[in-house]
This record gives structure tokens, C-alpha cells and sequence, in this order.
């Protein structure tokens, strides 16, 4: 982004562990972001400011996040370790996990990873290939299936879209 050379003392901060949160409207569209790497420019009668970052959930990873040890002990649905992940002493963190595949029951002590936030929600994801969708604004994670039928049902599913045969190259 380019912003006036007057934005700099808003957007700088010494310490990598505190980020800058961002407001943004891009064509109508609300966005929160984190301001990362900012330096400002001058040119002959002009000085400005560019930047760049991740979106809001970028908080969740590294730097930002601590590197911690995440398991689950007792069985637990995979929803409930992916909110326990979340959680600093028993505390969410602030974050909401919106489950949109079908959960499971993990049981106790197999499943474990050291990392951030973010690396423990995505192991839990990934273990069906599941994604994460954070969304744009809100601390909300939106946990969506790869495909929104399973392969195996697709000869006895209908196409969302057909392709004519005569465009295809």
C-alpha cells in the first residue's frame, strides 16, 4: 500500500511482537489487516509511505504467536481440540472456530504438534483435508471442506456448472 509521509508515526512500532492492526476498504470491502514491513519513500518534491502485510489472522503465526507444544490427552472431537488450541490457561484467545465439515473424535494422546496457533488449527485441518478460511474481518476461522462433496459421491451428484464440449480448447 501508499500512504502520506505523515502515516508513519500511526503505522511504526520498534517491537515485532506488536503489530499494527489495519482498517482498509478496498472496493466497498472491509479488511482488517497487520502493517509489516514499512519504509518510506522521497522523490524530487514528494515523500510517502508504502507497506505491506497479512491479513488480521496473521497474528495467530509467527512472530506473533509463541511457539508452544499442543495436545490432546483426552479424547476430544476435533472441533473441541481445535478451539482448545485457541486457549491460553483455559482462556480463548478471542479467536471463534466456525466448523463446516463433518468432526470426528480424536482420542486421547494421539494427537499432538509444536508450533503457533495457527500451526496447531492447520494440522487439525489438514488431518482431512480440510483449509482455513479466516475471515476478512472478524477473528473467525472458517474451517471448510477441500471439496464440498466427497470424490467418492461424485458419479451420483449434480454438476454445479456444465461446460459446452465447443469451448473447450
Amino acid at each position: 500500500a501508499s500512504l502520506p509521509a505523515e502515516s508513519w508515526n500511526d503505522l511504526y512500532t520498534p517491537n515485532l511482537n506488536s503489530p499494527v492492526e489495519l482498517d482498509a476498504v478496498v472496493n466497498g470491502s472491509y479488511f482488517r489487516l497487520i502493517a509489516e514491513k514499512l519504509s518510506r519513500t522521497h522523490s524530487f518534491g514528494a515523500r510517502g509511505l508504502t507497506g505491506s502485510g497479512r491479513g488480521h489472522s496473521a497474528i495467530l503465526s509467527q512472530p506473533y504467536s509463541p511457539q508452544q507444544s499442543f495436545s490432546g490427552t483426552n479424547a476430544a472431537t476435533a472441533q473441541q481440540l481445535m478451539n482448545n488450541a485457541l486457549m491460553v490457561n483455559g482462556i480463548p484467545i478471542g479467536w471463534t472456530v466456525y466448523w463446516g465439515i463433518t468432526d470426528w473424535l480424536v482420542p486421547g494422546g494421539v494427537w499432538s504438534v509444536n508450533g503457533s496457533y495457527m500451526d496447531a488449527v492447520t494440522d487439525i485441518a489438514k488431518s482431512v483435508g480440510a483449509f482455513i478460511q479466516p475471515d476478512r474481518y472478524a477473528k473467525t476461522l472458517y474451517i471448510k471442506p477441500k471439496y464440498p462433496v466427497l470424490p467418492w459421491n461424485w458419479a451420483s451428484t449434480a454438476a454445479d456448472i456444465i461446460i459446452p464440449p465447443d469451448v473447450v480448447e
